[in-house]
């Protein structure tokens, strides 16, 4: 799977970008995994390993432990749009409509209309909001069956996980979308 769109969305991403992602949202250092000395192509494979990592974070998963980029981009992208509430106004379970629904989420917080091309900083700031705002708990005494399927699923991931990819996907769509317009307004 090393072609998937999790690799593509990587690849529009500068070096400085790739690096943040690393350190700011997937907390690791230049020294792990010998980040720091890698050309930007080579970024791209250690973050794809370190989020699918994280998202594939379950019992579920856990059990049937995967090969290292084997846990689909849009299995990620339901569980961020699961735990940011916006499967109930998402009907389409498309990867793009998922996508474009987090984008959109992602404005409205930061009040722009193209976030990262608009401002960094309001975006930045737009992610840690909506990170802030994620169910955590996928448990409660009132709703076990919830518990139980997510379980049974693999959809459940523990919450110091979601503190690092929500940042991180939101980030990663920010970029490579905001690159995408500047790509279209050169040609």
């Amino acid at each position: 799977m090393l072609n998937d769109r999790l690799f593509d969305l990587l690849r529009k991403l500068d070096a400085d970008e790739l690096e943040e992602v690393w350190i700011k949202y997937l907390r690791k250092t230049r020294e792990d995994d010998d980040f720091g000395r890698r050309s930007r192509e080579q970024r791209v494979e250690p973050i794809s390993r370190e989020l699918r990592y994280l998202a594939a974070h379950s019992i579920a998963d856990i059990v049937n432990r995967r090969k290292e980029h084997d846990y689909p981009w849009d299995e990620i992208i339901r569980q961020v749009n699961e735990k940011l509430n916006l499967t109930t106004t998402v009907i389409n379970d498309n990867v793009r409509v998922l996508e474009d629904a987090l984008l959109e989420r992602l404005s409205a917080v930061a009040g722009k209309a193209e976030t990262f091309a608009a401002s960094r900083v309001a975006s930045q700031r737009a992610i840690e909001e909506l990170a802030s705002q994620a169910r955590w708990a996928p448990w409660s005494p009132r709703r076990p069956l919830t518990f139980l399927k997510s379980v049974a699923t693999g959809r459940m991931i523990w919450g110091p996980n979601y503190r690092k990819v929500i940042p991180a996907v939101l980030f990663i769509l920010s970029a490579a979308r905001t690159h995408d317009v500047l790509k279209e307004m050169k040609a």
